[in-house]
């Protein structure tokens, strides 16, 4: 099997541990295996408990490791100004704007422990027809699917286009633009 590209995409929430060392492990394993490209992808959203130390912590660890990464940020400083998910607020809102302007999400009250105490492996459904305002307090948005189970998400019903440019929305949607093509 040979992969275009995969991903190490700790947090900076807190230190790295053995779970994520073998997570990254087998991930940089198979890269090398698949002669895929390696992305290093810090998910910094979380401002409320990301720190610095941790952010440094990711670095050191991986370079002691000598996990490699083929993408992505060097170091701290190259982190902040290139590569911040923070950075790509803008994509992520319009993105979010287009599914629900699509009707492809929908508001959902239900907490973390009212979801575990529901059982299952996914989204039980319980918020999907409520109508619940998206600007309502303490709502997330949850993607709506074909079935009762929220498991993955149909790109194509997102994003329609069939032309080559916009083909990669499936393949790499880091490198997707929501917006309508222009190259039909």
């Amino acid at each position: 099997m040979k992969l275009a590209k995969t991903r190490i995409a700790p947090t900076p929430s807190g230190f790295l541990h053995v779970g994520n060392i073998l997570n990254f492990s087998l991930t940089a394993g198979l890269g090398r295996q698949t002669g895929a490209g390696i992305l290093l992808r810090i998910d910094d959203l979380d401002r409320e408990r990301a720190d610095a130390a941790f952010l440094e912590d990711i670095f050191a660890t991986l370079r002691f490791l000598e996990i490699p990464w083929d993408e992505g940020p060097g170091d701290m400083a190259d982190f902040e100004t290139s590569w911040s998910q923070v950075r790509r607020m803008g994509l992520y809102e319009r993105a979010l704007a287009l599914l629900r302007e699509k009707g492809k999400v929908f508001a959902c009250s239900c907490s973390r422990a009212e979801l575990a105490r529901a059982g299952g492996s996914g989204y039980p459904g319980t918020c999907r027809d409520r109508n619940i305002s998206f600007d309502a307090p303490d709502v997330n948005w949850r993607l709506k699917t074909g079935s009762m189970w929220i498991s993955y998400v149909n790109l194509r019903a997102v994003h329609s286009c069939t032309c080559a440019c916009c083909w990669t929305i499936l393949r790499r949607p880091w490198n997707c633009h929501l917006a309508p093509c222009t190259r039909r």
